[in-house]
C-alpha cells in the first residue's frame, strides 16, 4: 500500500494540480491548496501554517510546493517532510527554462486562476480602479496566460486585459505534463523521506536495544552489526554451534511475502522451500523436543516470528531447562540482528529506487527538451530511442512507421545496445499479416502491451522471426498517433533474459511514443504548410498567365471588331469572357484548398454527394454510406469532378460507390462521358495541366490530389473501362 500523502501547494495551480493527480493514477495522495497574496506574503505563510498544524507528528508523508516567497518564511518543518520551491506558478506550469525565457524578455507569466482573480476583482472595483497581476510593473512588455486546459477563460477575456493594461496579452498552451512530472516526483520524494524517517526511528531504537545487550551477549556482537542478512545466519548458527554443540542445525527464514526459506550454509544463501512447513516449524518452538533431543527456536522481533532454527542432537540433553532459558534470550538478538539486516536492505532497495526513479525523469524531460523546438526529427527520435535504450537497460529500441497507404511497416529508427546487430535492414516493408498482428497486441491509444517469447507458441513466433531475432526473449509495444490514428509502433527488446518489465519502463515507453506522436504530428504540419506555399506560389502563377492571356484575346477581339465589324471577333471576345469567369471561379476552388489545411471533422460522403449534386441537372445513383476525417473542400472536390466530367465528357448521369477497404473508406466517381484519352491520363494530375479544346486552368485536379493527400489519403484515375471516367477517392473513416 502506498504511504499516504499530502501535498500542500498555492491555490493558484490548484485545479491543474488536481486534474495532474487524476492522470498521473497517484493513490493515496490528497491536495490541501494554501492561500496565497502577492500584494501581502504573510497571508500565504500563514494560511500554509495552520494547513501544517494538523500534519506535526502524523505518520503520513507530506509534500510543500510553493512559491519562495511562500516558504522563506517557515521554520522548523520536520526533516522528514519534502519541500519544492520555485520562483512563480509559471515555472511548475512550464518548466524553469521557460519560465525564465519570458522573464528575460520583460514578460509576465500567468495562470488560469489568477485571471480570474484579476476579472473578479476589476467587477466588485469598477471601471475606473484596473487591479494589477503579480509581477506586473511599468517594466513589463507582455503578458502570458498558460494555458493548462483547465479554467474558465476565453480570448475576450485576454482582450479585456490588453486594453486594461495596455500591454499585449497572449496564450500560450503548456497543458499539464510538466506538472504530473513535478507533482510525481514530489509525492515520490515526500514518501521516500517519510519511510527514511521511519528507517532512521527504528535504526535509533534498534541501536538503543543493542546497547542494552551489548554486554550480556559480547559474544554476538558481530551479529548485531550485520547489515547481510546471509551473513547475520551463518553468523546465528555458529554462535549456535559454539552454545549448544548440537548435531545439525537448520535455518529457515520466514517472509510474509515469500514464504520460508532455508538457508544452506555452505553456499551462504537462501534456497526457496514449500511454505506449507511454516505452522508446523512455529508450533512447538520454543519447547524441548525429546524425539530429536533438541529444540526449535524461534527468531522474533516486536512480536514477529522472522525465522526458526532447528537444533537436533545436542550433546548434553540433561541441560534442556538451561538451553532453552539462554535460547530465550538469544532468540531477542538474533531478531534484532535480522531485523537490522532486513530493514538495511529495504533502505538500499529504496535508495537505489529513488535513483532510478530521478535517472528516469531525467531521462523524460531529456526527452521532451529534444523534441521542443528542433526541426531535425531523425535526431531527436535517434537520441530519444538511444536515452529510453540506457535508461531501462534493453537490448534494442525500434521506431516502425506505417506508409502512407498503409500496406507495409518499416523499421526507419533503431538503436541497440554495446554488442547486439542492428536488424533494421531487415525490417523493410514489413508484411501486412505482421503489421495487421502487431496492431492488434497494440491497439489502444495509450497502452503498452508486454510480449513474452517463451510463453509464444510455434506459429506467433513464426510470425515474429523478423523482429525476435538474436534470441530476443520479451518485447513492450506502444502506438504511435498522428492525429488520433496510428502512424506506426514503438517497440522495446530484450535478449536472452527472462526479466519482467517493470512498471516504471512501460511509463516510459509510454512517454516516449507520446513525444514522437507529438513530434511527428509537428513534423507532418511542417511538410503540410510547405507543400501548401509551394502549391500556392504555383497555381497563382498559372491563374495570372491564363487571366493575362485571356484579356489580351479578349482586347485584341474587340480591337478587330472595331476595325472591320466582323460578329466573329464579338464571339471570340465573349468566349474569353466566359473563359475569365471560369478562371476567377478556380479563386474560389483555391480558398477551399486553402482552408483544406485546417483541423479535419467527420463528413457524411452520401449526404455531401446529394448536396453538390443538388447544383447540377444530371441523374446521378450512389451505393454504399460512410462517414469520413475530412472538411468543407470535399464539396468542392465532387463539385470539380462532376464539372469536369459534364465539361470534358458531356457526361449525361454519374455514379458514386462507396466501400471500405481495410483501413480507409474508398469513393468511386464514375461517369458516363466520352472518358480520358490515354495520351491524357498519365499527366491528368499534373499542376497546370489541361486538354482538349474545352481545356481550363489545369488546376482542379492537381487541387484535388493535394486535398486528398491532406486528408490522409489519395486521388487516383481508375483504369480506362470503355466508356466514361471513373476516379477512386480513399479517406479515413471517422472513428
Amino acid at each position: 500500500m502506498p504511504v499516504s500523502t499530502t501535498v500542500l501547494i498555492c491555490e493558484s495551480v490548484a485545479a491543474e494540480a488536481r486534474k495532474a493527480l487524476d492522470l498521473e493514477g497517484l493513490e493515496d495522495v490528497d491536495l490541501a491548496p494554501y492561500r496565497t497574496d502577492s500584494g501581502d506574503p504573510r497571508i500565504g505563510v500563514e494560511d500554509l501554517r495552520s494547513k501544517l498544524q494538523p500534519f506535526w507528528g502524523s505518520e503520513g508523508a507530506v509534500c510543500i510546493i510553493g512559491i519562495e516567497a511562500d516558504l522563506s518564511a517557515l521554520d522548523n518543518v520536520p526533516r522528514g517532510y519534502s519541500i519544492m520551491q520555485m520562483s512563480s506558478c509559471a515555472e511548475l506550469l512550464a518548466g524553469p527554462g521557460l519560465a525564465n525565457d519570458l522573464l528575460s524578455k520583460g514578460a509576465i507569466a500567468i495562470v488560469p486562476w489568477m485571471l480570474g482573480r484579476w476579472r473578479e476583482t476589476l467587477m466588485a472595483s469598477g471601471p475606473e480602479r484596473v487591479p494589477s497581476l503579480p509581477g506586473f510593473s511599468d517594466t513589463t512588455t507582455e503578458v502570458v496566460l498558460l494555458d493548462t486546459g483547465l479554467g474558465d477563460w476565453s480570448q475576450g477575456d485576454l482582450e479585456e486585459l490588453t486594453e486594461r493594461l495596455r500591454r499585449p496579452c497572449s496564450s500560450l498552451f503548456v497543458g499539464l505534463d510538466y506538472l504530473r512530472l513535478r507533482l510525481s516526483r514530489g509525492v515520490i520524494e515526500a514518501r521516500l523521506r517519510s519511510e527514511l524517517e521511519v528507517s532512521r526511528e527504528e535504526s535509533t531504537a534498534q541501536a538503543r536495544m543493542r546497547s542494552d545487550y551489548a554486554l550480556a551477549f559480547d559474544l554476538l556482537e558481530r551479529i548485531s552489526r550485520g547489515t547481510d542478512e546471509e551473513r547475520v545466519t551463518g553468523s546465528i548458527i555458529d554462535v549456535l554451534h559454539m552454545l549448544f554443540s548440537p548435531g545439525e542445525v537448520d535455518y529457515y527464514a520466514l517472509h510474509a511475502d515469500e514464504g520460508a526459506q532455508l538457508f544452506d550454509y555452505e553456499r551462504a544463501a537462501f534456497v526457496k522451500v514449500n511454505g506449507g512447513i511454516v505452522p508446523s516449524l512455529i508450533q512447538g518452538a520454543n519447547q524441548w523436543d525429546e524425539a530429536s533431543n533438541g529444540f526449535r527456536l524461534k527468531v522474533e522481533h516486536k512480536g514477529k516470528v522472522l525465522g526458526v532454527a532447528a537444533l537436533k542432537d545436542l550433546s548434553f540433553p540433561e541441560l534442556s531447562k538451561d538451553y532453552l532459558n539462554l535460547a530465550s534470550q538469544l532468540s531477542v538478538v538474533f531478531g534484532l540482528a535480522v531485523a537490522n539486516a532486513r530493514a538495511f536492505r529495504s533502505l538500499k532497495t529504496s535508495e537505489a529506487q529513488v535513483e532510478r526513479a530521478f535517472a528516469l525523469e531525467s531521462t523524460m524531460l531529456s526527452i521532451s527538451q529534444g523534441f521542443f523546438g528542433r526541426p531535425d526529427f531523425d535526431r531527436a527520435a535517434n537520441e530519444a530511442l538511444a536515452r529510453v535504450g540506457e535508461a531501462v537497460g534493453c537490448s534494442r529500441v525500434l521506431l516502425l512507421q506505417h506508409s502512407q497507404d498503409r500496406t507495409s511497416l518499416t523499421c526507419t529508427h533503431e538503436w541497440t545496445s554495446h554488442g547486439t546487430s542492428a536488424v533494421r535492414p531487415s525490417l523493410s516493408h514489413l508484411a501486412m499479416e505482421m503489421q495487421d498482428w502487431l496492431t492488434e497486441k497494440a491497439q489502444h491509444e495509450g497502452t503498452v502491451r508486454a510480449l513474452g517469447l517463451s510463453s509464444m507458441g510455434h506459429e506467433e513466433r513464426e510470425r515474429l522471426s523478423l523482429l525476435i531475432q538474436d534470441g530476443v526473449s520479451s518485447m513492450l509495444l506502444a502506438p504511435v498517433l498522428v492525429e488520433g490514428r496510428r502512424q506506426g509502433l514503438v517497440c522495446l527488446q530484450r535478449i536472452g533474459e527472462e526479466k519482467a518489465w517493470e512498471a516504471d519502463e512501460t511509463s516510459m515507453l509510454r512517454f516516449l511514443a507520446q513525444n514522437l506522436s507529438v513530434a511527428m504530428q509537428r513534423r507532418k504540419a511542417q511538410e503540410d504548410m510547405a507543400k501548401l506555399a509551394e502549391s500556392v506560389t504555383m497555381s497563382n502563377k498559372v491563374l495570372r498567365h491564363d487571366i493575362r492571356n485571356e484579356l489580351m484575346v479578349l482586347s485584341g477581339s474587340l480591337q478587330l471588331y472595331d476595325m472591320k465589324k466582323e460578329e466573329k471577333q464579338l464571339d471570340r471576345a465573349k468566349r474569353s469572357a466566359v473563359r475569365l469567369t471560369e478562371i476567377l471561379d478556380h479563386f474560389k476552388e483555391l480558398d477551399s484548398f486553402l482552408q483544406s489545411s485546417k483541423a479535419l471533422f467527420p463528413v457524411d460522403l452520401r449526404q455531401t454527394i446529394d448536396q453538390v449534386m443538388a447544383t447540377h441537372q444530371l441523374s446521378y445513383l450512389v451505393q454504399g454510406d460512410a462517414k469520413v476525417q475530412a472538411d468543407f473542400a470535399i464539396s468542392s472536390v465532387i463539385d470539380n469532378l462532376v464539372r469536369n466530367a459534364k465539361r470534358h465528357g458531356e457526361a449525361e448521369s454519374m455514379t458514386f460507390h462507396i466501400v471500405h477497404e481495410g483501413d480507409f473508406v474508398v469513393l468511386t466517381v464514375a461517369d458516363d462521358g466520352t472518358g480520358i484519352p490515354e495520351e491524357a491520363r498519365p499527366k491528368l494530375f499534373q499542376e497546370g495541366f489541361s486538354y482538349g479544346e474545352r481545356r481550363s486552368t489545369g488546376l482542379g485536379l492537381f487541387w484535388i490530389r493535394k486535398t486528398m493527400e491532406r486528408y490522409g489519403g489519395w486521388a487516383e484515375l481508375a483504369p480506362s473501362s470503355g466508356k466514361g471516367a471513373a476516379f477512386v477517392l480513399a479517406f479515413h473513416p471517422s472513428q
